[in-house]
């Protein structure tokens, strides 16, 4: 099924906006592939119009109605550009490659297993004694773990600055009002954090979740992702394309790390039951990574890094004792 396009802006009319591909097995499962644009929706809005749909198969009504105008949201209404209060250190130009692009090529993609006893493991050392940060949310304390260990294995110089993008819900964190539950659209922001290559592999856990603690709790304000916005206003109108991220902008010294751990894909049954299985279909770029929960309370890692370094990403992300001691 694609979803015609349409011209929703500037050179985007030949991309379809959204695609769904269904393939049976000789067992009787059935795999869905979804393909979506970002200028559209984002995941929460993905994820709502597909559990939407299998609302419908089954012959219920919609929970929710979606609400579609950009007006519906008045903080996108109400630009300010001399209001950019902040810093936005996650719209500024990422830290330049420290390499040939033309080596790009011999990235690869890698999935991993976080365990829940991984996980318990790496929480009591990102709990300094000296120090109370028992706050450290579950997410902050995996990602630094993942940021940490991607610094050490691409063997970054100790003064070569490393930077880290978190892309972020706004629907939780736009409010007075909140956003219509069911919008379809993208309300992703990001967070960003920068530190030395060195202050993050040879500091404790805790260092570098503190760092993304900060990032994140940035874009908790209001005011900040007001800001955020009219900031973004300040670029050309004609050109929406030039705050996009490119897959130069993510490589290494950079790394994002999206989160679709709260994504409700496991709702999704269009009378078949649930899922036994939700995940990305493919990480393209060096330095792009997802999360995403599992059952048993640990997380699937989906990575792509260097070839050269992802041999020694394994060992260390699950032996991280190693990382502190390199």
């Amino acid at each position: 099924m694609v979803i015609p396009t349409c011209d929703y802006s500037k050179g985007l009319s030949s991309f379809p906006l959204f695609m769904v591909q269904f393939t049976r097995f000789k067992c009787g499962g059935v795999c869905m592939g979804i393909a979506t644009h970002h200028h559209v929706n984002d995941g929460s809005a993905c994820a709502y119009f597909v559990n939407s749909w299998t609302r419908i198969a089954r012959g219920l009504e919609l929970l929710v109605l979606p609400v579609h105008e950009r007006s519906a949201i008045p903080q996108f209404s109400t630009y300010e550009p001399t209001q950019v209060k902040f810093r936005h250190l996650e719209y500024e130009p990422s830290i330049p490659p420290t390499f040939s692009l033309g080596k790009m090529c011999t990235s690869m993609e890698s999935s991993f297993t976080l365990s829940k006893s991984l996980i318990n493991a790496l929480k009591q050392e990102a709990t300094p004694k000296q120090v109370e940060i028992s706050n450290l949310s579950t997410f902050e304390i995996v990602a630094a773990h993942v940021w940490r260990t991607t610094c050490k294995v691409r063997g970054l110089a100790p003064h070569q600055d490393a930077k880290l993008y978190i892309p972020i819900d706004g629907r939780p964190r736009l409010k007075n009002p909140n956003p219509p539950k069911g919008y379809y659209g993208n309300l992703i922001f990001f967070a960003a954090c920068i530190a030395k290559s060195r202050d993050i592999t040879c500091n404790p856990l805790w260092y570098a979740a503190t760092k993304i603690k900060e990032a994140i709790q940035r874009t908790k304000d209001e005011e900040y992702l007001k800001s955020a916005l009219n900031f973004l206003e300040t670029f050309p109108k004609d050109d929406p394309m030039v705050v996009l991220s490119g897959p130069e902008s993510i490589t290494s010294p950079n790394l994002m790390i999206n989160s679709w751990a709260k994504l409700p894909f496991c709702e999704t049954d269009f009378g078949w039951g649930n899922p036994i299985f939700g995940g990305t279909g493919g990480v393209r770029y060096e330095g792009l990574s997802f999360l995403t929960q599992n059952m048993d309370g640990g997380f699937s890692l989906n990575i792509n890094l260097f070839k050269d370094d992802m041999s020694l990403f394994e060992k260390c992300l699950y032996d991280f004792k190693i990382v502190s001691s390199m």
